[in-house]
């Protein structure tokens, strides 16, 4: 019985001790309920995407992604990523799309482009993180894209 004392004290303070230890306080992940322009184009800078401002419009942006334009609207608490394609596809592939994935949507637009779209709602806060993960899900959405549209 004192073994395990001995072993369970010795285990614990193993565990706990470097909360204790000072310096090394847990990193803090600030939340932002709203993106402002410097912020994004920093985010954006560190996944290595090279943000270009659509002229006239301080909240749009255009990048190059898989040899394609993706336009990245910045509404303060709602990021939308967009890309126009020339495919023309039936409804039923579209219905396929937007039941299998999620975080996504596929369309026609009025001038009859297939559209991606995927919208991130920063309201009641996010992490930079977070917003890293969505713009990387987003990009993975286009191999599945290819694949389904491409038949």
């Amino acid at each position: 019985m004192r073994l395990h004392r001995v072993v369970v004290s010795a285990f614990t303070a193993v565990l706990v001790w470097p909360l204790f230890v000072a310096g090394d306080e847990p990193v803090k992940k600030e939340v932002i309920e709203t993106m402002t322009a410097p912020r994004l184009e920093r985010l954006m800078k560190s996944l290595k995407v090279k943000l270009k401002e659509v002229e006239g419009k301080t909240d749009s942006y255009t990048f190059e992604f898989e040899k394609r334009t993706v336009v990245l609207i910045n509404s303060s608490h709602t990021l939308e990523a967009v890309c126009f394609f020339k495919d023309e596809v039936t409804s039923s592939r579209i219905n396929e799309w937007n039941r299998k994935w999620r975080y996504t949507k596929v369309y026609v637009a009025e001038d009859k482009s297939l559209v991606l779209s995927s919208d991130y709602c920063l309201s009641g806060g996010v992490t930079e993180e977070a917003v890293a993960e969505w713009m990387r899900r987003f990009a993975a959405c286009f191999k599945e894209f290819d694949k389904h549209f491409g038949d």
